[in-house]
């Protein structure tokens, strides 16, 4: 009965034992318990180990330190440990002692140390937090722009001319621009020959074209026309149809036809003799006493002639001024200096007569043609100085 006894203490006790060793394990060794204290504790807890030989025990100090008023803890890593368990003694009963029930001792303090779980210290309760560190700057790495292809759009932006080279500039929707060189085009646009200064007996005329685009001009010489622009009077035609006097002088009638019609100045406007007989004389051998034959002629003639004896004026205003044929310069034999003979046709438009050819001995003074356009003259009048009626041509005229 007392053996049964002494192992159901064994028992208890080992389950107390056991039961102890893992509350130990729970809770881990060197930690600070209490929440806040003023004095220091110092705890020294010595683990036991019973050496496999002879039973010995050693233990291997290990020290926690805490820190007053609830500042952190310290704690010293722990050494390592050996895990050690406590065998409960055996009762081995005495031949010659009863029995007696003996407890096995216990250290109550011996405790179980996990070796590898590091002690914690429980933090302050006033722990003062640490500043705020300033974030650092965000950096975003610039985003790298898409590859751009130039598509140019061109311009004439100075045209090429006929000397001058162009240019045609290239423009990119970037706005990169470059430009090209357009080469001169060396082709003139040209303007048809215009009469600078027109051919005469004694000079060669000149003609002129001008480029429409660069302005470039030529000229030429002209020899054409020349019968034309020396010698055209169209008031010939009044002297040659009213004719001359019976000995082949001029008649006072046929130049006051020939006045209005070489001139248009005295069309329809009252003139004087005297400014009548002035510009006459500029062209025909007369004098002074031709006025009178002028004045003669106008009293037989007033209706034609306008003339007003009282005021010595002539006006034109009725006559009829129309063409009375067709006259043409046919050649001339330059007689030296400024004296020409020219000979002329003259065909009249009433009567179906043979033409009729008259020998012009003339001073040469023209510088410009007769303008059929504005019926005027430029420049100096030639002068005639006979006038005679001929049946043929000479063969040596120039033409």
């Amino acid at each position: 009965m007392k053996r049964i006894l002494a192992l159901l203490l064994a028992l208890l006790m080992l389950l107390a034992l056991t039961a102890c060793g893992k509350d130990e394990e729970s809770t881990p060794t060197g930690e600070s318990t209490g929440a806040t204290t003023n004095s220091t504790e110092s705890t020294t807890n010595t683990t036991e180990s019973t050496d496999p030989t002879d039973g010995t025990q050693t233990g291997t100090q290990g020290t926690t330190e805490s820190t007053a008023g609830g500042e952190t803890a310290e704690t010293a890593k722990p050494s390592t440990a050996t895990l050690s368990t406590t065998t409960p003694a055996t009762m081995t009963p005495s031949a010659t002692t009863s029995p007696t029930k003996t407890p096995a001792t216990v250290n109550l303090a011996t405790t179980v140390s996990n070796s590898t779980t590091p002690a914690t210290t429980k933090p302050s309760a006033t722990t003062k937090p640490s500043a705020t560190t300033k974030p650092l700057a965000t950096t975003t790495s610039p985003t790298t722009e898409a590859s751009h292809t130039h598509s140019y759009s061109s311009k004439v932006t100075t045209a090429a001319t006929c000397g001058k080279d162009g240019v045609k500039t290239f423009t990119c929707s970037c706005g990169d621009t470059y430009t090209e060189k357009i080469a001169a085009t060396g082709q003139h646009s040209w303007s048809s020959w215009k009469t600078e200064t027109c051919a005469l007996v004694d000079r060669k005329g000149t003609d002129k074209r001008t480029c429409s685009t660069c302005s470039a001009s030529e000229t030429r010489e002209n020899i054409e026309n020349v019968l034309y622009n020396s010698f055209y009077d169209p008031g010939l035609e009044q002297l040659f149809y009213w004719g001359f006097n019976y000995d082949g002088s001029l008649r006072a009638y046929s130049l006051l036809e020939y006045a209005p019609y070489k001139y248009s100045k005295f069309v329809y406007k009252e003139n004087s003799t005297d400014t009548i007989y002035d510009a006459l004389a500029k062209i025909f051998v007369i004098d002074s006493s031709f006025k009178d034959k002028m004045r003669a002629e106008g009293k037989s003639n007033p209706y034609y002639l306008g003339y007003n004896e009282a005021n010595d004026t002539f006006t034109f205003k009725e006559n009829n001024m129309g063409s009375v044929g067709r006259i043409e310069a046919l050649g001339y034999i330059h007689n030296g200096g400024k004296e020409y003979t020219v000979y002329y046709r003259f065909e009249e438009s009433v009567l179906d007569e043979s033409p009729q050819i008259y020998k012009v001995v003339l001073e040469f003074n023209r510088t410009d043609s007769f303008n059929i356009n504005n019926w005027s003259l430029n420049g100096e009048e030639n002068k005639y100085l006979s006038f005679e009626k001929v049946s043929s041509v000479p063969s040596d005229l120039t033409k």
